[in-house]
């Protein structure tokens, strides 16, 4: 009888330790196959133009985490996956988020970091999508008074008041074309319906360049919730992407995707394996609920990186 529980034993404890070499050997896997992707990305030249002028290795290892936990996801379960995967690599990573300072308005909350130094005459702040509440840009305000702020929304009515003690303010749309579309808005700030109308829409580079006169490279914040058109607008962010072309960088970003069609699984995963893969991007504090919201830091840029990156992790 001895005999029969020590052989039982002995084959419990030859088990686990096949389990736990196998699953070792599978993690090694997904970490090479991640590697041999980043290489092809580099040889395919998808690489940020800027590398860090300060290199975070926490940064590094959490953005390496989050590919490796995507990389086998399949493509329509990505954007359900965000939460979860960022929540790990955060621990893995011991991420410090501090520098992250939040802003409430009426149903979100939004980050900002400070820069590391006080006076920047140049500041940008742009909005795209007001949604009849200016409390975050009210804020920042009262905070960054050097800073310059911009707003697009379609809703003329109640969001043009409220934005311009803080800014300047434009009526239509801002999306990848130059368009008459049908956009999901607020018509009553009252009330949570959202109803689908036909309005101007305008291509993004033209905003900054035509209408808002953006002139400096270096977007400081951008607050992005135009209620459908993020996904077109994501690959503008990319590596080579049209703001790269037009000449323009923007450092932090506030984003809010809306729950995605079919369709849209699918540029949101392509969106976030490119980013991921660049290395421009980083994304922090994820809610999800039928939206996703995220904070994006750009941890390439030379002047982003002296000013929001460098000793805040």
């Amino acid at each position: 009888m001895k005999t029969v529980v020590f052989l039982f034993f002995l084959g419990t404890i030859a088990l686990i330790v096949f389990l736990n070499v196998e699953l070792l050997c599978n993690t090694h896997k997904h970490y090479e196959q991640a590697a041999a992707v980043s290489v092809n990305v580099q040889n395919n030249e998808k690489v940020a133009p800027h590398a860090p002028s300060v290199k975070s290795t926490v940064l590094d290892f959490y953005r390496q985490c989050l590919f490796v936990q995507l990389y086998n996801v399949p493509d329509r379960n990505v954007f359900d996956m965000m939460l979860k995967s960022m929540g790990y690599c955060v621990k893995q990573a011991k991420l410090k988020e501090s520098a992250l300072e939040a802003y409430r308005n009426k149903d979100e909350t939004k980050y900002h970091i400070k820069p590391s130094s006080d006076n920047l005459p140049d500041c940008t702040i742009v909005t795209l999508g007001v949604g009849h509440d200016v409390a975050v840009e009210t804020a920042l305000k009262e905070v960054y008074k050097n800073c310059h702020f911009y707003a697009a929304d379609p809703i003329e009515a109640v969001n043009k008041d409220l934005f311009l003690p803080i800014g300047k303010f434009f009526p239509f749309a801002v999306g990848s074309d130059n368009k008459i579309q049908r956009a999901s808005v607020k018509l009553d700030q009252n009330s949570n319906t959202y109803t689908s109308v036909n309005f101007t829409h305008v291509e993004f580079i033209t905003f900054l360049k035509d209408h808002a006169r953006i002139s400096t490279r270096r977007i400081d914040q951008l607050l992005l919730d135009p209620e459908g058109a993020e996904y077109e607008l994501a690959p503008y962010l990319t590596v080579g992407g049209p703001l790269d072309s037009a000449g323009y960088t923007i450092c932090q970003i506030n984003t809010e995707f809306h729950h995605p069609e079919e369709g849209h699984r699918l540029i949101f995963a392509r969106f976030v394996r490119t980013m991921l893969s660049e290395g421009r991007y980083v994304p922090f504090k994820p809610y999800q609920g039928t939206h996703l919201r995220l904070f994006l830091l750009n941890t390439a840029d030379e002047d982003c990186v002296r000013l929001y990156v460098k000793d805040r992790f």
